[in-house]
């Protein structure tokens, strides 16, 4: 393709040049607002679920799709019989073409129901399935999982003695009830995870003091139970609480954990320890990794998500002694460390919820704070070598944060969440371009006075450009280039 006609828009600068995010999808309807979860469907468009207050002040569950280029399809809520609070907390795009969603509502009464929700990907609802345990008490579903043409969701019941348990629930695409699972459970949203497993098996996680990862066959046959408890070298007495916050299984046909050891001395002084393990697909320890740098002082601390890529295990953590972000990278085989990568310190509400892959390098993104409120943030590391750097924030002027970050073939990003606005907006960032490939015939250029960047039509920055801008103001510019010779240069701006 010969360059030869006007083609692009061109910036020349006096000082620091921030790049914008391609688009910002914001969804509010009443008072609160937020995404939880997040997928990138194999029809090429995105689905996020989450909440939504209604006009009662109440929760409903919602469920958006967008275009890649952040064109709401459509939009489905859903308000449970009970008119109480409804949430989806998880989302899954199956392979037969549909979406499931995993949360609760209340069916009746004001105590939550398991829920189950499958939609068309055109938005239709196809079933919904709810589940009140045996207390008539709170019950949850908390992540799910697609496999074997079933659908798996792991949660939270409560049994006719008042006592919590962990639970999963396995229905066909139909929204038929297949199989029923119970094991120990505690409370919290994030100590529940599952995943359908390249063996064949279904892996689950939650917490009852110690970590508690179980497998079951795809028809409910408990394979194993595995219990984890910390105990410090030395003294093993002390007491300690773990809690998982993810699972995952990596394509060596291992499982790896994540979560938090928090261990409390005989002042009452809580040690927060970020734990990492990995197990076999029999259920057999295979090696632990823990990260300690000091005195917890903060209310989120451990492991927050994590990765199996190129044999090697990534995850994100925070520093108890300085509150440093952290994406950690540690060998699959044997758990030894190989970089850490970090971000200095700012507010002790900082976290990083999400990780993922996108064109070969890793991705993090959560919040940092540094003020008042909070932004959303993006952080880049190369997974070969742990060199890494903040390259997107998000701030709206109020508390912004990211829950789930994903990428597409292409390797464009998008970034679920909330942020302040009317209240507290449902929010998605999308292709935010931050590893765009480098162009052969453009490269970085710095002028005596100023710097010129070749810039697309939505401000994002393509490369630097090999000229002399000494004598041009700042500036937009239309060029027009043949070969290597530019023939005009017209200001516009």
């Amino acid at each position: 393709m010969k360059m030869n006609k006007w083609f692009l828009c061109f910036g020349v600068i006096l000082g620091i040049f921030t790049k914008i995010e391609a688009w910002v999808y914001r969804y509010h309807y009443y008072s609160l607002d937020e995404a939880k979860d997040m997928v990138y469907g194999l029809d090429g468009n995105i689905y996020v679920c989450g909440m939504s207050d209604n006009i009662n002040g109440k929760r409903d569950i919602v469920v958006a799709s967008l275009t890649p280029d952040g064109i709401e399809r459509w939009i489905y809520r859903y308000n449970g019989p009970a008119n109480d609070n409804d949430v989806a907390w998880a989302i899954v795009y199956g392979d037969d073409g549909n979406i499931y969603i995993a949360g609760h509502s209340c069916q009746s009464g004001s105590t939550p129901d398991f829920t189950v929700i499958s939609l068309t990907s055109t938005g239709v609802e196809r079933w919904i399935y709810s589940y009140n345990g045996a207390g008539n008490s709170y019950d949850f579903a908390f992540d799910i999982a697609y496999g074997n043409n079933r659908i798996y969701a792991v949660g939270r019941e409560t049994d006719i003695g008042g006592t919590s348990k962990g639970v999963i629930i396995c229905l066909d695409t139909n929204g038929n009830f297949k199989w029923r699972y119970s094991y120990d459970g505690g409370l919290n949203a994030m100590e529940y995870s599952i995943i359908y497993g390249g063996d064949g098996n279904i892996y689950a996680t939650s917490s009852w003091n110690d970590i508690v990862v179980v497998s079951v066959t795809v028809d409910g046959i408990e394979n194993w139970i595995y219990r984890y408890n910390y105990k410090i070298p030395g003294n093993p007495s002390l007491y300690c609480i773990d809690v998982p916050h993810f699972i995952t299984y990596g394509s060596d046909g291992n499982i790896y954990v994540g979560g938090y050891s928090d261990i409390t001395d005989g002042w009452g002084i809580d040690s927060i320890f970020t734990t990492i393990f990995s197990l076999t697909p029999s259920g057999n320890l295979r090696w632990q990794y823990n990260f300690y740098e000091g005195q917890a002082t903060y209310g989120i601390d451990g492991a927050g998500d994590g990765i199996y890529y190129d044999n090697k295990f990534y995850f994100t953590t925070k520093s108890s002694q300085n509150g440093q972000l952290k994406v950690v990278g540690i060998n699959s085989i044997n758990g030894a460390h190989i970089f850490t990568y970090s971000y200095p310190y700012l507010s002790g509400y900082d976290y990083l919820y999400s990780i993922f892959i996108g064109g070969g390098f890793l991705y993090a993104t959560g919040n940092r704070g540094g003020g008042v409120y909070n932004n959303i943030i993006l952080f880049k590391v190369d997974p070969t070598n742990g060199i890494g750097d903040l390259v997107y924030t998000y701030d709206n002027g109020g508390s912004d944060v990211a829950y789930k970050g994903i990428s597409d073939p292409e390797g464009k990003i998008y970034i679920a969440g909330y942020s302040e606005g009317n209240g507290e907006d449902f929010i998605v960032l999308g292709n935010v371009l931050v590893n765009i490939a480098e162009t052969k015939n453009y490269k970085i250029f710095e002028g005596i006075q100023n710097k010129g960047f070749i810039i697309d039509i939505q401000g994002r920055i393509i490369k630097g450009y090999k000229n002399n801008f000494k004598n041009l103001k700042s500036g937009i510019y239309f060029l027009n280039q043949k070969g290597k010779k530019l023939n005009k240069i017209l200001k516009i701006n």
